[in-house]
């Protein structure tokens, strides 16, 4: 839960943008899926199946909008999961400046297996389609880090690069590539 020493740095935001205290996700939040209430879409304009931009500094994520809790319905802040807040550099409590973006949709993504995964350079072909599914209608956006469950097991890997923009949605149409060390450097 967030602290309420935090909400003193909540401040006014602008149409499309505001500045949102973190709290813990719930056992069924998803990666990369962030509920909003009611009283955060309308400070922000995004509603469910939006992408928006969470931003701590210079750091970044991307997540998309699902619909706010029932228990959260009067609270001014973002649930986020572990693994995105890790990638920002927060801890609970802190603020964190979000965004509706519009996103185009990613036409190639490449990956690189990241903490600990070593000797995958390749996937073959199949996999093409469970990434897909596993991130379908996700925002991703270069260097950042996605996770996907594979044969059960949490896997990281960093986003090296998406095309044609450094951030996109993936789509039915999204081809994924697995880069071995010398295309990553």
């Amino acid at each position: 839960m967030v602290k309420k020493a935090y909400y003193k740095y909540i401040k006014k935001s602008s149409k499309n943008n505001a500045i949102i205290a973190v709290a813990e996700t719930l056992h069924e939040d998803k990666t990369l899926m962030v509920p909003l209430t009611k009283k955060i879409h309308k400070k922000t304009g995004a509603l469910p199946g939006d992408i928006i931009e969470i931003r701590y500094n210079e750091k970044r994520v991307m997540a998309t909008v699902i619909e706010g809790y029932e228990e959260d319905i009067d609270k001014d802040y973002i649930r986020l999961d572990k693994s995105s807040r890790e990638q920002l550099g927060i801890t609970l409590g802190e603020c964190v400046n979000i965004s509706k973006l519009k996103v185009s949709n990613a036409t190639q993504i490449l990956l690189e297996p990241s903490k600990g995964i070593s000797g995958i350079t390749t996937m073959p072909i199949d996999w093409q389609g469970y990434f897909r599914d596993t991130l379908k209608n996700k925002g991703v956006v270069e260097g950042s880090t996605v996770n996907v469950k594979v044969l059960g097991i949490g896997m990281e890997f960093n986003v090296v690069r998406i095309l044609p923009e450094e951030l996109g949605r993936v789509t039915d149409e999204t081809n994924f590539e697995f880069a071995s060390e010398k295309q990553a450097s």
